[in-house]
């Protein structure tokens, strides 16, 4: 389990900054 794709989990970690940063900059919009 702990073996799984890396790259799966970091691109994983981006997509959910983006859109939590997206998010981010919608409230303040």
């Amino acid at each position: 389990m702990s073996s799984s794709l890396p790259a799966s989990h970091a691109f994983a970690g981006t997509l959910a900054l983006v859109l939590h940063v997206f998010a981010f900059a919608l409230v303040l919009g």
